[in-house]
């Protein structure tokens, strides 16, 4: 590589002085210049670095910690210029080339360290397959490090040319579930919004296309939604007006290339009233922000609750260090603009003022988010867009910025997004679109939404015309801004400025007013700051009839005109299901729909009338309903009382009464018909049964047929109940049969089949007896009941064998073991062998406590052919278990190829030949008395537990022992005696237990009376 320049083709020079080399090293996707101090170069200084990498991974970069053991192909040559030192790099601009497959997205990450990486570009591969990076900015580093990151999902590749191929946006039914149908797709959850309604971005499995995945969960009935991944761009359109033209005319006018003096929003005079808005968040939702640009650091947004720089995600919202905000393209916490559009909405929204640099924003001093969704190239998906607008809410934005749309999609998530906002209270200022159209006939989004807190903005040129381009609706576009063209930040430095003009432009001198206004009135609502902007516009001839307003934004009228209050709501009043019924009962409903302002809750009352009476023909649902804040709508729900009495169809009539917090619009009342369903005795229909098939059979089987037939009026459906009775049992011999049939309006009679069911029991003919039961809607005629007969396809067989069982030795035991023993008799033919079943029950466990000797347990013996009985052995298990006698009952179980005889059930008793272990070896006794006076005589009973071989007693006097078990002893002196007991057990395991006696001397004899 050769450095060149205009001047000279050798070795540049300063001051005549040779300058520091730069040195430039290569890694495998990690591009190093080692820059010098600053030079002053002239012409070009383009430099280009090769970097190929594999196609299946262009731009795979795993770095090791320190770089240096990072895996290198051969370094790119470096070819020197002079005599002395490296190639010396030129410090206004350095540029490499990265090859890779066509469509592959990345991003550029640059760092001074190898540590602390910032993002510096966003890019995909072109079709060449090749894509050119360009840095203006390595002169600020005395060393600066390239490294390329692959982004998620490989490259986008567009369907139809304006949607992702691999995404689809879903929003679930409330409480709906979506697990099984991701499960059964293969689609997978890229991230949930609780916020807006669990809408979801999904991942179409690879193999697929969006195209055969979304009918499926479309149809699913799980979803309120599922659509397209729309594209949208920047609505800017780049002119070539100088460079560095700082005339900001659509802040302040004078006439300046040909301007109209005025023909801007008075910003001049309106920050006399309001110029900073430092505790409002506003949300650039673009191609990200120059967060380092001289004119916007100041104002950038810094989040609380992030440590910048410790490569954590401190506040748990999945991104590191977003400091200022997020870039959803890389899914990290760096924003930086590789386009400069949104470093050009910032600007106009709060470029910092009075500062001496640069331009000033509409707002001095505000707090401007970064949020990137917006590639290089101006283009992004709704699903990174809503990512965004979830991020800006829960991060407290009160503006959002949002310079972008299409024409080519209309997109439900979007809007739910975007209504989430306005359930906060957050504006959403949008660009109107710069197709020249009417956006009333061809709608842009998110423009065009019919929400409240978007405010569309049109685009005005420096003579208050409507631009060329500008799109505009009478009804969809709300005012007109200065768009053509606007001087503004810029993205190729810090100090870097452009013009540049579209209805983009425009949006920010909107969304910077909405900014200063929230700081100045700080109790309005969403809506109060509106109607302060559309209500005191500058109305131009020009937006007549192009825009709500029909003026253009004015800055000072803003802050100082009086904000119209807000306009009265207006209710009216449905029936959105105006027939109920007794018949269920089946509710109807009334539905109240307001308009206007929906930021507070609104209580409405109402009457209610009709010949239906409250309370006694339907539930009482009280006099008002409240429409909760955030909704346009409340129901009331009417729910009839079934009684018995035939009165024929009634009505219930709600009328909205007036209120001073809403106006009663059209229709103000609405009728509900709730229609009975008792008949007069006279007019009641008669129902008769009679059974139209009477003989059904197991055989088949072959079903019978009850059928039941009315008189009268047939308009309506007749439900009739019946019973079931007959030999046949409900569920057991034939198909269970509920309780109530129904004729159908329109019929004379219905039908009820009855299915036998095949078992294989003989049990000869059954009948199945219905009878009529009485009903308020009917009279029950003549007949009332009938009758199926079941004939039963089995049939008892004489030459079926009888098979007993009796136990021939029914005392086992687990001593030897001693088994014990079934025998099971047949009679009859013993021609062939016979397998009986039986089951096996009592206090005894199989394999626990029993089995056979060959070491199982069937459940079935068999009597061979020409024997008329077998036994079954029991061979009990001998364990160390003391359990006690248990049996073992064994009950032969029926079976078509035999009867069972009696006896059909016996019992054998296993015992148990193990005993509970001993007592514990324990010395106890007692001593009666314990005290008393001498000579004191003392009998000692012994209490003690264990196996015992020997008793030894000490009494405490030193005169004797004694091995007696219960001895007595004799105390011939005052004083207090330690007895001990020492029991010994048959293993040579001795207990003792020790207890005082209490011996006194014998109280004096009294004195006789005289002496």
């Amino acid at each position: 590589m050769k450095r060149r320049s205009a001047s000279s083709m050798g070795a540049t020079k300063t001051e005549g002085k040779k300058t520091p080399p730069a040195k430039m090293l290569c890694w495998f996707g990690l591009v190093c210049v080692v820059m010098a101090a600053p030079l002053s170069v002239t012409g070009s200084d383009s430099r280009t670095i090769r970097v190929t990498v594999p196609a299946s991974s262009p731009l795979s970069l795993p770095i090791p910690p320190g770089g240096a053991t990072a895996l290198k192909p051969a370094a790119p040559s470096v070819k020197k210029d002079d005599d002395v030192g490296d190639a010396v790099l030129g410090s206004s601009r350095f540029q490499f080339r990265l090859s890779g497959a066509p469509g592959q997205r990345y991003s550029i990450e640059a760092s001074p360290n190898l540590v602390n990486w910032t993002s510096v570009s966003t890019n995909q591969v072109s079709t060449a397959g090749f894509s050119d990076f360009t840095d203006t900015a390595p002169g600020e580093f005395p060393q600066r490090f390239y490294r390329t990151r692959p982004l998620a999902g490989g490259p986008i590749v567009l369907a139809g040319s304006n949607y992702r191929s691999d995404r689809i946006l879903v929003k679930p039914l409330a409480g709906a579930e979506l697990s099984v149908l991701h499960a059964v797709l293969g689609t997978r959850v890229l991230q949930t919004f609780s916020a807006i309604g669990n809408l979801q971005i999904i991942q179409v499995p690879s193999g697929t296309t969006v195209d055969a995945i979304l009918p499926l969960i479309q149809q699913s009935g799980l979803v309120q939604y599922a659509e397209r991944d729309y594209q949208v761009q920047a609505l800017a359109v780049p002119n070539d007006f100088r460079y560095n033209d700082g005339s900001l005319w659509g802040l302040h006018n004078t006439g300046l290339y040909g301007g109209t003096p005025g023909a801007d929003i008075h910003a001049q005079d309106g920050w006399d009233i309001q110029n900073t808005a430092d505790n409002i968040i506003v949300a650039v939702i673009d191609t990200g922000v120059r967060y380092t640009h001289e004119d916007l650091a100041d104002n950038m947004w810094v989040n609380p609750d992030e440590i910048p720089g410790n490569g954590l995600d401190d506040d748990g919202d999945g991104y590191v260090d977003d400091v200022h905000g997020i870039n959803v393209i890389a899914n990290t916490g760096d924003p930086n603009d590789d386009h400069g559009h949104g470093t050009h909405v910032s600007g106009t929204v709060g470029g910092v003022g009075n500062n001496s640099v640069g331009v000033v924003g509409v707002a001095w001093k505000v707090q401007i988010m970064a949020c990137k969704f917006l590639d290089a190239s101006g283009s992004g998906f709704i699903s990174d867009a809503v990512k965004c607008i979830d991020y800006a809410r829960s991060k407290g934005a009160k503006v959002i910025n949002a310079s972008w749309g299409s024409t080519s999609f209309t997109s439900q998530a979007l809007h739910d997004a975007i209504d989430n906002l306005r359930q906060a209270g957050i504006i959403f200022v949008a660009a109107a679109g710069n197709s020249a159209q009417d956006n009333g006939v061809n709608p842009i989004y998110p423009a065009s939404y019919n929400l409240d807190n978007i405010i569309s903005v049109a685009a005005t040129t420096r003579n208050d015309d409507l631009a060329f381009f500008s799109n505009y609706g009478s009804t969809t576009v709300d005012l007109g801004a200065p768009g053509d063209p606007i001087f503004s930040c810029w993205n190729g430095s810090d100090s870097d400025y452009r013009y540049f003009q579209g209805t983009s432009m425009a949006a920010p001198h909107v969304t910077g007013t909405c900014a200063l206004l929230m700081a100045h009135y700080p109790n309005d609502n969403y809506q109060q700051i509106i109607n302060r902007i559309l209500s005191n516009v500058d109305p131009l001839p020009s937006l007549e009839g192009k825009c709500v307003s029909g003026g253009r934004l004015n800055l000072q009228k803003a802050l100082s005109g009086n904000s119209p209050p807000p306009q009265m709501a207006s209710v009216s009043v449905v029936a959105t299901d105006a027939d109920a019924s007794e018949q269920g009962p089946d509710p109807g409903e009334f539905t109240f729909t307001r308009t206007g302002d929906t930021s507070f809750a609104l209580t409405v009352n109402y009457t209610l009338g009709g010949t239906a009476q409250n309370g006694t023909d339907y539930q009482q649902p009280g006099t008002s309903v409240t429409i909760p804040a955030g909704a346009a709508s409340a129901t009331v729900t009417v729910t009839p009382i079934d009684d018995a009495e035939a009165e024929g169809d009634e009505t219930v009539v709600l009328t909205l009464t007036a209120d001073a917090a809403y106006d009663v619009g059209s229709p103000n009342s609405a009728t509900i018909t709730i229609h009975d369903n008792d008949q007069p005795s006279s007019e009641r229909p008669t129902v008769v049964v009679a059974a139209s098939d009477a003989s059904a059979s197991e055989q088949g089987p072959d079903p019978g047929e009850f059928t039941f037939t009315r008189t009268g009026d047939t308009s309506f459906a007749l439900t009739v109940n019946y019973t079931l009775g007959g030999t046949a049992q409900n569920g057991t011999d034939y198909q269970p049969l509920g309780t109530s049939v129904t004729i159908p309006a329109g019929s004379g009679s219905a039908t009820l089949a009855v299915m036998p069911i095949d078992d294989t029991e003989a049990e000869g003919d059954e009948t199945v007896v219905l009878t009529l039961t009485a009903d308020a809607a009917y009279d029950v005629g003549s007949p009332n009941s009938a009758a199926i007969t079941i004939a039963d396809n089995d049939q008892p067989s004489s030459q079926l064998p009888t098979v007993s069982v009796v136990a021939t030795d029914a005392d086992a035991s687990e001593q030897g073991p001693d088994p014990g023993e079934f025998t099971f008799t047949r009679t009859g033919d013993t021609s062939s062998a016979v397998t009986v079943n039986y089951t096996l029950s009592g206090t005894a466990t199989k394999w626990d406590d029993y089995r056979r000797p060959e070491g199982d347990m069937p459940e079935s013996v068999t009597i061979p052919a020409g024997a008329t009985s077998t036994t079954l052995t029991i061979v009990p298990f001998d364990d160390d278990q003391v359990e006690g006698d248990e049996t073992v009952v064994l009950t032969i179980s029926p079976d078509v190829a035999y009867n069972v005889g009696s006896p059909d059930s016996a019992a054998v008793t296993i015992h148990d030949n193990d005993s509970p272990p001993p007592p514990a070896l324990t010395a106890d006794f007692t001593a009666n008395p314990t005290s008393g006076s001498v000579p004191l005589s003392v009998q000692f009973t012994d209490k003690s537990t264990g196996a015992i071989t020997a008793w030894d007693w000490t009494f405490g006097d030193g005169l004797l022992h004694s091995s007696a078990r219960n001895p007595g002893h004799i105390y011939l002196l005052p004083g207090d005696y330690t007895v001990t007991l020492k029991v010994t057990g048959s293993g040579g395991a001795t207990s003792r237990k020790s207890l005082t006696i209490h011996a006194t001397l014998p109280l004096p004899l009294p004195l006789s009376p005289g002496h």
